[in-house]
């Protein structure tokens, strides 16, 4: 039950939960400049209020977009996509975030351990401003 978002070539999309859960945002190498920030903001007007990504370049995006982390988690391999290379991105924590344009503060030194998955998607959706 999601909603899919994409240009009509094809180079970028996203998918919104019917929770508001931002999910696999994508944008090919030769998209235009700035796709996928215009690809988030239309999942954002699309009622999209949370996500989860992994830290670095990606929770610095989405923290520029009006996103603030709520909590983290370790790294987990086992739980990473099969194409997931830790050799080249390293071991980067998991990062829980909720839309809330307003915070000043964007991080959080909340974890949450390997099971609780589930309660940090359920915090960011608890914290998320909701228009």
């Amino acid at each position: 039950d999601h909603t899919v978002l994409q240009t009509p070539d094809g180079d970028t999309g996203v998918s919104v939960s019917s929770e508001g859960d931002i999910q696999n945002l994508y944008s090919a190498d030769d998209a235009p400049s700035g796709a996928g920030r215009e690809m988030l903001q239309q999942a954002i007007e699309d009622g999209g209020r949370t996500l989860d990504c992994y830290d670095g370049m990606l929770s610095g995006f989405y923290a520029s977009e009006g996103f603030r982390e709520v909590g983290r988690m370790e790294h987990n391999p086992d739980l990473a996509p099969e194409a997931f290379d830790d050799d080249t991105y390293g071991e980067p924590d998991v990062v829980f975030m909720a839309y809330d344009p307003e915070a000043e503060d964007v991080q959080s030194d909340n974890y949450y351990d390997g099971d609780e998955f589930g309660q940090a998607k359920d915090d960011a959706r608890d914290q998320a401003v909701f228009d």
